[in-house]
Formats: C-alpha cells, sequence, structure tokens
C-alpha cells in the first residue's frame, strides 16, 4: 500500500515532467521508449527533437515542450497550456552528475541524479535518475524510492537525423476558437434571461483581499471571471457541457494554465448527470432587493459543495463554494443587470489564446 501511495505520487511527476536536458544544444533524434510503471500497462512512447522544441507523443496524446518554460498536451477532447513556474515544494530540482557511466542501446551515457525529494517519504527519499549521453540524448530514466525502481522509461530506438521544426512545433492554430458558430443542444436547461452579476467574497481568511466575480450569461454560454487577491481565473461554458474554456493565473497574476475541453456527447452526459441535481433546501433570502430561493446544486458530491441562492428566473444572488483542502467561499452579489450580452463579451481575452505568452511561438 506505502509503494502504491508513491507511485501514484511521485510516478505521474516523472512522466508529465519536461524533457531533462543537461547538455545543450542537442542533435535532431528520434527516439522510440517504453514507460512502465507498476500496477499499469507499459505505454509506448516516441520522442522528436529539433532546435528548442521537444514533442513526445503517446497513444491519443501529444505533449510540445519549448526550453522557453512551457508546455502544451493535446488530445483528442481538450488542450492544456501551461508555464512552468518555479519547484514544487518538498522537491529538489537541481540536477547532480553522479560521475558514473552506463552503456545502453551500444552507447555511453552518464547518470544524472534529476531530482528528489527533500525529506523522506516512508522512510526513504524519492528521487528520478536520467542516463544521458554525451550530446543530450536520454536513454533511460527511472524513478526510486531508496533502490526499489517503482516506474521507468527505456529507449528501444534512437536515430540522430534530421527533423523538420513543423513535426516538432506546437500547432498554433489549435487554439482559433469556432465555438460561437455551433449550435449545440443544451439539453433543456431551464431559460435564464440574459444578464451580468458582480459578486463579493466573504471570507474571514481572505477578507483583506479585492475578490470580485463576474458572471455573465448570453443564451447557452455563461462566462466568469473570478479574482482573489492577485489570482485570476475565467471560466466559459456551454449548458450542452460540450465546450468548456478554463484560465488560471499564479500568485503574481501571471498566466499559469489554460485548458480547453470539447467533451463528445457521451462525457457531456454524464457531466451533466454529475452537477444537474440539486435540493432544494426550503429556504429564502433578500439580497439587492430581490428574492432567491436556496439549493444544493451538487447534493450527490462528496469531496465538493455548491449551495445557490436561485431567484424565480434562475440567477444566481449568493454563492456558497466548498471543496477538499480549501476554505468555504461565500460570494454575494453586489450589482445585477438584466440587459442584452454581447457575444464579444463571453468570448476569452485574445491574448489569451496567442501562443507567445506562453511561451509556444
Amino acid at each position: 500500500m506505502l509503494i502504491a501511495a508513491i507511485v501514484s505520487t511521485f510516478a505521474g511527476l516523472s512522466v508529465a515532467a519536461p524533457p531533462f536536458t543537461p547538455i545543450m544544444p542537442q542533435p535532431d533524434f528520434r527516439s522510440a521508449m517504453v514507460e512502465k510503471s507498476r500496477g499499469q500497462e507499459d505505454v509506448s512512447r516516441i520522442v522528436t527533437h529539433h532546435g528548442t522544441w521537444t514533442r513526445i507523443d503517446r497513444k491519443g496524446s501529444s505533449d510540445y515542450y519549448s526550453t522557453k518554460g512551457a508546455n502544451a498536451t493535446v488530445d483528442q477532447q481538450s488542450i492544456r497550456l501551461e508555464r512552468r513556474i518555479g519547484a514544487e515544494r518538498g522537491i529538489d530540482f537541481e540536477a547532480r552528475n553522479t560521475g558514473e557511466r552506463q552503456t545502453h542501446l551500444g552507447e555511453s551515457c552518464t547518470v544524472w541524479d534529476q531530482w528528489r525529494t527533500r525529506q523522506p517519504i516512508f522512510g526513504a527519499t524519492v528521487s528520478h535518475l536520467s542516463c544521458v549521453t554525451d550530446d543530450g540524448i536520454t536513454l533511460w530514466e527511472e524513478s526510486r524510492h531508496g533502490s526499489d525502481v517503482f516506474s521507468s522509461v527505456e529507449a528501444t530506438r534512437v536515430e540522430r537525423r534530421s527533423i523538420a521544426a513543423g513535426d516538432v512545433r506546437f500547432p498554433g492554430a489549435l487554439l482559433t476558437l469556432d465555438w460561437w458558430d455551433r449550435d449545440l443542444p443544451s439539453f433543456d436547461s431551464p431559460s435564464t434571461p440574459d444578464h451580468e452579476t458582480v459578486m463579493e467574497l466573504s471570507n474571514p481568511a481572505v477578507d483583506t483581499m479585492t475578490s470580485i466575480r463576474t458572471t455573465r450569461r448570453l443564451g447557452p454560454w455563461q462566462f466568469q471571471d473570478r479574482t482573489v487577491g492577485t489570482r485570476r481565473s475565467i471560466a466559459i461554458d456551454h449548458d450542452s457541457h460540450r465546450m468548456q474554456f478554463r484560465y488560471e493565473s499564479d500568485a503574481s497574476g501571471a498566466p499559469r494554465v489554460l485548458t480547453i475541453s470539447t467533451p463528445g456527447f457521451a462525457e457531456a452526459s454524464a457531466i451533466r448527470k454529475l452537477v444537474s441535481r440539486r435540493t432544494d433546501l426550503h429556504r429564502s433570502e433578500t439580497i439587492l432587493g430581490e428574492s432567491c430561493r436556496w439549493f444544493d446544486m451538487m447534493s450527490d458530491s462528496v469531496d465538493a459543495g455548491l449551495r445557490s441562492c436561485l431567484t424565480r428566473d434562475g440567477i444566481v444572488l449568493k454563492e456558497v463554494v466548498s471543496g477538499r483542502g480549501m476554505n468555504e467561499q461565500e460570494w454575494t452579489a453586489v450589482r445585477l443587470a438584466r440587459r442584452p450580452i454581447r457575444l464579444e463579451e463571453i468570448k476569452p481575452p485574445a491574448e489569451l489564446l496567442d501562443p507567445q505568452l506562453w511561451g509556444l511561438d
């Protein structure tokens, strides 16, 4: 059970981490590798490198990494952009050359101690080792708990050959959204009038910060822009649950992660069933001179909670959000305007869809 906990915590970090490049520049190359982890099937990986870009392909998904500190993951239903900002707490990312030499696939490589936990986990340090050739190509990787290997990546073939830039660069055209031209069903959701609400956060843990949430509704579309202190998040949703946009900044306000999801019909239906059940709490409140009724919007959820006070036409005037690992947040409307909403007020800010913002240009 202890090993299973370690695998679930750290194996994902090893697989999702950007390519380790202690030696630059690297030559153009393509390598075939196999990922192995306890309790999981082996996964094939193709690594392609050119210039400042590396692309890693697995079945159904591709990861694009640039040396500017950003990466993108693309699969059939989502795009995720992420800036690598700082290191995870509790992990020392200072790479150390162990001086050990090994031979793999007939090539010599040096073993690097890539990262390690600052404190023992279940009695031993968790670390990640990579064996890198003299021109910077990784031949194998291992994640260890003490001396016990719990996940690994091993090259089965390496080809040094010319690679075209277009084979490794993130395809920026994927950020050109055409959502607004689609006509998708909204699962007969209740009709809510076009409107804009501005809400403020009342929470002792963060009440010294400026915390504002602006929500706009246009037909089946909802746009929400939230700031808590210097952190900003934006969420755009369609009532069909088949188009979702999520953006988050870090604590300084700099871009951290952007996710664009287009779930299929079956997945969207499952999401709808999860979030559509609500329970009448049989109490009302008056806010901004309007009466609203309280509902538990996620009565079947165990790990999260959402209670909303809704007007007769479905506008949220007050909301209490809770979840595992977070303080309960209470948002209260300070302004409400039932008015026509323009499409431009629903679309994401154009700068968030610029690859240059994410270091992917």
